[in-house]
């Protein structure tokens, strides 16, 4: 009697926490505190990704503008020190002419005395064989030979030595500009926040391959075998034609203007002619004057290094102002907040009594990184860009006016059917620079 007591006791408190439990799930079900706590957090969660997503979108777009950016400014850079030393160029191409031009007055006009100096003596000579008074010529005959006939051969050498002094300087413009536009271009490009080639042109590369179905073994230790070789280098931005640049040979192509001989007009070319006729009156009319007669000024003028060639046929330089199209680039970056490396949605072997409930091994929700294969974190791609820039004007002649300036022009791609891309084989497809 007192177990079967007990029992019931038992079974009524079993009953009554039951109760106890079913009322309080039933008080549970009815009770909505804290619900718009729960939802707050997720709507922020909600709200934090986006948010993450915003900015490393607005980031890409950044990049993709300094990238952008970064090649128009190395454009310019160059095309401005290309006009520069055709414009230096075209200077020294004029004071060259000029000082060409007036020693082609001075010798002529120092021929003109020589041969004045033999009529002067002729005249000497008959003014004694008839009047006995040709000494009273013979000092007017020594003033046109000391004055006018001896510094013939000086004002030939002088050109000589003009011409070697100028020519050189003119051809290290053409080799030093290439590299100075060079240079210039590089510190524009990394000051407009350009990143050096070694490190965006992998990610260029591998992001076009990706395009076009191709995936090389060992693609990422490549890339970042490159981009650590020539990541350190700085370069920033460059021609990609570096060649026909003049960076490999710009004795030839630097500045797109070469040395060539002129079109043989005077006073490009003096005919050698009138310094012979000069010479050959300043030996018949000058050589007896006091205090130099014109042999002894002659002979010193040659041992001075002087060739002894009447005249000149100087070259000059030529040419065209040059076109170039560079590249630069600006190389991938994590996410601002490292997003992909995170696990997403509670994912992960839930606990024993989940697994029980839900007859399975993990939840059914996303439980991986966010890449592919659980590889790289997701990125801010890297951007490469091209400008091209073309300077125009007068071109490099041997004178005339300087004014190689930049101009806004359109870039086209080689037409299909070959051959130099024209306006009417297809749109401008690059950019206006």
């Amino acid at each position: 009697m007192i177990t079967s007591q007990a029992t019931m006791k038992q079974t009524q408190v079993t009953r009554s926490s039951k109760l106890r439990l079913i009322l309080r799930l039933a008080r549970l079900r009815s009770d909505d505190r804290a619900s718009v706590t729960l939802l707050t957090g997720m709507m922020v969660f909600l709200a934090t990704i986006f948010g993450i997503i915003t900015m490393d979108t607005s980031m890409a777009i950044h990049n993709r503008i300094v990238t952008q950016n970064a090649v128009d400014s190395a454009a310019d850079a160059a095309a401005l020190w290309q006009a520069r030393g055709c414009n230096m160029l075209q200077e020294l191409n004029n004071l060259h002419y000029d000082v060409d031009e007036a020693l082609a007055i001075a010798e002529g006009i120092s021929a003109g005395a020589c041969v004045a100096s033999t009529v002067l003596l002729a005249a000497e000579i008959a003014a004694d064989a008839f009047f006995g008074a040709g000494e009273a010529l013979r000092p007017v005959r020594y003033a046109t030979c000391n004055l006018g006939c001896n510094p013939l051969p000086l004002i030939d050498y002088i050109q000589d030595l003009f011409y070697q002094a100028i020519m050189p300087i003119e051809q290290a413009i053409v080799d030093v500009t290439p590299y100075i536009a060079f240079g210039y271009a590089n510190a524009c490009a990394k000051g407009a926040g350009a990143d050096t080639l070694g490190a965006a042109l992998p990610d260029a590369a591998n992001g076009l391959l990706s395009q076009v179905g191709l995936n090389l073994p060992n693609q990422g230790s490549i890339g970042g075998g490159i981009s650590g070789v020539l990541g350190s280098i700085p370069i920033y931005a460059m021609p990609l034609d570096p060649d026909s640049f003049g960076l490999f040979d710009p004795k030839n192509k630097g500045l797109f203007v070469k040395r060539r001989d002129n079109d043989g007009t005077p006073p490009l070319k003096w005919p050698e002619i009138v310094g012979q006729i000069g010479d050959a009156a300043g030996l018949i009319g000058c050589s007896d004057v006091v205090p130099i007669p014109y042999p002894t000024a002659k002979d010193a003028v040659s041992s001075a290094g002087w060739d002894g060639k009447w005249g000149w046929d100087d070259q000059y330089f030529f040419g065209h102002p040059g076109f170039s199209t560079w590249i630069a680039g600006k190389k991938h970056q994590g996410e601002l907040l490292a997003l992909g490396n995170l696990r997403w949605l509670n994912g992960g072997t839930p606990p024993a009594e989940i697994n029980y409930m839900n007859n399975q091994s993990n939840l059914p929700m996303f439980n991986d990184s966010v890449t592919a294969n659980g590889g790289t974190p997701l990125q801010i791609p890297g951007f490469v860009a091209l400008a091209s820039s073309q300077i125009e004007g007068t071109p490099v002649i041997a004178h005339g006016d300087v004014d190689a300036r930049g101009k806004l022009i359109k870039v086209y791609l080689p037409s299909s059917s070959g051959g130099s891309p024209t306006a009417v084989d297809q749109a401008p497809y690059f950019i206006y620079h």
